[in-house]
């Protein structure tokens, strides 16, 4: 008789077609199957976990009908019916099915809870990604998903959700302590977020890697080997969730710097207009680009220059120059800046990160990035979080004595 090999439950997003979102799931996967654990993500879509539950047929129509409105307001007609995320949906669906680990699919919070002992995961992961920010939970389901109230206190880990903002609002204070206060293992991606945890439940809260910090660059070579890229010569890449504009013109200087192209991702409509506008004739615009178009694309580039929290970290796995530009908002209750912070001044690399106004030139020595003390930071953090994952999998699964 063989011993069975323990399982681990992913709670995180399993939606959308963000890179991000995508990879953080398949590195966490990949860290617990290295620890000798089966690994596999609950699949929820955030509409199926947000609609109301057992809906009548008027109840569902105004649904459809409030989403759509919602939608509409943030893009285009053009963009909602024919926009970048639906034509590059193929590549994200493919991704899943090739490299991530998942459930049957489930069509609400209840099911998951009334499946819970079929499900028969010996632990549950909750993480990594903005799994706990406060602005994106409007509904009771979201935290009683995303802090596994499903789940018995003595089988929850969670490893590096971030919370997001700087300073938990007064109002959201109460439903955290409620939801974590029983968590066996506790952990945060952000130095902020964790401290926000400390003050409200009285625990120690360590800081570990985002679980896309936690494989080599040989690792991601799996991924990027995948796809090719569309271009042969040096470029600059840009990759922007929120101001694309501001991207392109701190690009333009390193593209001065460097003398090569733009590349950057297909967002929308609008991110077309403004690559061919601010970068002019000789800007790709990458279509139809997946997880591993999106590593590809990382790990051959001249520069990177980014606000996105994971465009900012595969630069470094890679060893690549890259800037990161603050994605600021009106005060830390709803700055989502800390998760930047944290990557940057924990390796030391301040000087990366530049404000959207930021008129400071830039030239080719400037752009280099001199990684052999970042490599030892780096490696310092992810031996502590891996030791962290090992000792918290292993104590739930009763594998070995908590260490």
């Amino acid at each position: 008789m063989t011993n069975r090999q323990p399982s681990v439950g992913i709670v995180t997003f399993t939606f959308g077609v963000n890179f991000g979102c995508h990879l953080q799931r398949y590195a966490l996967q990949v860290a617990c199957e290295r620890l000798g654990y089966q690994a596999r993500a609950i699949l929820l879509s955030h509409g199926d976990l947000v609609k109301p539950s057992r809906p009548g047929t008027i109840k569902r129509a105004r649904y459809t009908l409030r989403r759509f409105r919602e939608k509409a307001r943030q893009k285009s007609y053009y963009d909602l019916l024919f926009g970048a995320q639906r034509r590059r949906k193929k590549a994200f669906d493919a991704f899943e099915r090739n490299f991530l680990n998942t459930t049957k699919r489930f069509y609400s919070y209840a099911s998951i809870k009334a499946s819970y002992e079929s499900l028969g995961f010996d632990a549950y992961v909750a993480g990594s990604d903005q799994i706990w920010n406060p602005l994106g939970m409007g509904v009771p389901d979201c935290y009683n998903y995303f802090m596994l109230d499903f789940v018995p206190s003595d089988k929850k880990i969670a490893y590096a959700p971030s919370v997001a903002v700087s300073k938990l609002a007064d109002k959201y204070v109460e439903r955290f302590q409620r939801y974590l206060s029983d968590f066996r293992f506790l952990s945060a991606r952000e130095i902020e977020g964790a401290r926000e945890l400390e003050r409200i439940l009285g625990r120690e809260v360590p800081v570990v890697v985002d679980p896309t910090g936690l494989l080599t660059s040989d690792a991601w070579d799996v991924l990027a080997d995948q796809a090719k890229p569309l271009v042969a010569e040096k470029y600059v890449l840009c990759y922007s969730l929120s101001n694309l504009e501001a991207i392109l013109r701190h690009a333009k200087k390193v593209q001065k710097a460097l003398d090569c192209p733009i590349v950057c991702f297909e967002e929308d409509r609008k991110s077309d207009r403004l690559a061919k506008e601010l970068a002019g004739d000789g800007a790709v615009v990458v279509r139809n680009a997946g997880p591993c178009e999106f590593v590809n694309y990382i790990k051959h580039a001249e520069c990177v220059i980014t606000d996105s929290f994971h465009g900012a970290i595969f630069p470094i796995v890679y060893r690549r120059p890259f800037y990161a530009m603050t994605r600021d908002r009106a005060n830390q209750e709803e700055s989502m800046n800390s998760r930047i912070f944290t990557l940057l001044s924990t390796l030391k690399l301040e000087d990366r990160l530049f404000e959207p106004d930021d008129e400071r030139s830039t030239g080719v020595n400037d752009v280099q990035i001199d990684y052999r003390d970042v490599e030892t930071r780096l490696r310092e953090c992810v031996d502590f979080s891996l030791t962290y994952l090992k000792n918290a999998l292993a104590a739930v699964t009763g594998q070995n004595n908590e260490s």
